[in-house]
């Protein structure tokens, strides 16, 4: 009976037991949102060094939880890395990653009164044996999972077709169907204005999923156009922005929603 106790005792101390601590990490593979990147990704990492419970060269698997691209007017990417695991054990604890600023050329062509908004942002580039570090603590478990939905229908903006109220048909990767319920809609404009549609419910194997999900009409194109014709794009949108307009047997867009555990 003693010996009970205290395995039960040390049960429910095991998760107080763990510490935060500053966690040093590099990518095992080159890390750069100048390559195709989107919510919902997953990204090894190896620890650097022996850490509380962490030990150096262990694998740690983290998921790309935010990821906000450059753009004009020296936006610089940003990305949250978060739900971590080292396939055993849950981490709590998120990583956050800036691309470069360009803050001195923002700077020379405010002094210089050139159009700053043609200037993109920094992307970010991380090599293997480039240090990272978070505070990161074993327990837990993740508040949100993600799930990769695609289009399964045309989506578009050019003839106003779509209405608030409307059901958009998705699909997930493994094929199972997705309906959206549209929640608002915005045409396209002059200045930047560019068409968008958002949702917040989503219904999935007799399921509702409450999810944010926005699709811009920029965004989407920088999905679908190599990277050289962003900057003509750019050029273009300041004129008109961009209409939606997605056919699911040409276009690979993926958009990512995301589950409540």
């Amino acid at each position: 009976m003693r010996r009970l106790i205290l395995l039960v005792l040390m049960l429910l101390c095991m998760p107080a037991c763990a510490q935060e601590v500053l966690l040093k990490i590099t990518p095992v593979a080159e890390f750069s949102t100048s390559k195709p990147l989107s919510e919902g990704d997953n990204v090894d990492f190896k620890v650097t060094g022996d850490t509380g419970e962490f030990k150096k060269g262990t694998i740690i698997t983290g998921t790309v939880m935010e990821y906000e691209p450059n753009d004009f007017s020296v936006q610089e990417a940003r990305v949250i890395v978060g739900n971590f695991t080292d396939g055993t054990r849950n981490i709590k604890g998120s990583l956050h990653l800036n691309g470069n600023s360009h803050a001195q050329v923002g700077e020379f062509a405010e002094n210089a009164q050139l159009n700053w908004s043609l200037i993109r942002g920094g992307e970010i580039n991380i090599e293997p044996g480039q240090e990272l570090q978070f505070f990161a603590q074993y327990g837990g478990r993740p508040d949100k999972l993600p799930l990769r939905i695609s289009p399964a229908q045309k989506i578009s903006t050019t003839h106003n077709q779509i209405q608030i109220g409307d059901t958009i048909r998705f699909k997930t990767t493994d094929g199972r169907p997705v309906i959206g319920i549209v929640d608002y809609v915005a045409p396209n404009g002059w200045w930047f204005d560019s068409a968008q549609i958002d949702f917040k419910t989503f219904k999935i194997d007799g399921k509702t999923i409450n999810n944010p999900l926005s699709i811009n009409g920029f965004d989407i194109l920088k999905q679908k156009s190599h990277r050289k014709a962003q900057f003509f794009n750019g050029a273009g949108v300041i004129l008109r922005g961009k209409e939606i307009e997605i056919l699911p047997e040409q276009d690979n867009v993926v958009f990512t929603i995301w589950i409540r555990n």
